[in-house]
Formats: structure tokens, C-alpha cells, sequence
């Protein structure tokens, strides 16, 4: 039986590859996502990489605890740094970012995305040096556990 954190990212994987967007994305589980991308130019498909982050416990009542998981999603393709090799991809991060709070119950894990934050709109040394769009979301998962 995988960990709890291991489960809830495959699960963010699987929805993450089973959506449908403006762009097609290709999503992942990774523990240390790569900055050079030689991988991007062979592909049309955004590579989208899910990175397990943290997790909180607290109290939520007798015998019950509820532990907040938390998942950065890298966004990430070759594009010009320009209005229109970036401005699809803001918009596909936000796609990514609504879905996956409009869609909060992630099968098989007892997890509800509560929250799904874009930190980096882009990344500018990415654009700059890789030629490449970076963003990155934040999502929060929150699981109770124990007995009512």
C-alpha cells in the first residue's frame, strides 16, 4: 500500500491526463521536476509534472484528524516569449487550475482538492534562458481520517 501522498498525486496525474483542455497536456508524477526540458520540442503536448510539496495534520473533531496535502503542478512547453506563444498557455494554467476545483473529488483516495492556487503566472528566467513557459499551481487536498 503506496503512502497516502504517493496515492493522492497519481490520482492528480490520472485526472489531469484524462481532462480535456484548450491544449492537450501530458501529466506526470515527479520528485524533482527538470528545468531543462530537451524532452518539449519533440512533443506538441504541455508537459504538466506533479510534485508532492508537504502535509499538515489537525484535529477535526474525536478520533478524526484531517491532513491537508499539499501538490505543486508544473506547466511547461516550448513557446516564444511573445503574446502569442505565452497568452494559451496562461489560459491552459487557468483551465488546469478551474478543473481542478470545479472537479474536487479525487477517485480512490478520500481526497478534495480545497484549493488550487497559481504562484507563477510564468517564470521569467525560464522564458529568458529556456525559451520555455513555465507556471505553476498549488493544490491543496484535504483527507479526514479515523472514525466519527
Amino acid at each position: 500500500m503506496p503512502a497516502k501522498s504517493v496515492e493522492i498525486a497519481a490520482a492528480l496525474v490520472t485526472r489531469l491526463n484524462e481532462a480535456t483542455f484548450s491544449q492537450p497536456v501530458q501529466a506526470a508524477r515527479d520528485y524533482s521536476p527538470a528545468r531543462a526540458l530537451p524532452d518539449l520540442a519533440s512533443t506538441q503536448a504541455v508537459k504538466a509534472t506533479v510534485v508532492m510539496t508537504a502535509r499538515a495534520d489537525a484535529p477535526a473533531g474525536r478520533k478524526v484528524r484531517e491532513n491537508e496535502y499539499t501538490l505543486q503542478v508544473g506547466i511547461q512547453k516550448r513557446a516564444e516569449p511573445t503574446d502569442a506563444g505565452f497568452d494559451p498557455l496562461v489560459l491552459l494554467t487557468e483551465e488546469v487550475a478551474d478543473h481542478l476545483v470545479d472537479y474536487p473529488a479525487l477517485a480512490g483516495t478520500g481526497g478534495r482538492v480545497v484549493r488550487a492556487e497559481v504562484l507563477a503566472v510564468y517564470l521569467p528566467d525560464d522564458a529568458d534562458e529556456l525559451r520555455t513557459f513555465s507556471s505553476v499551481i498549488e493544490v491543496a487536498v484535504r483527507v479526514l481520517r479515523g472514525q466519527p
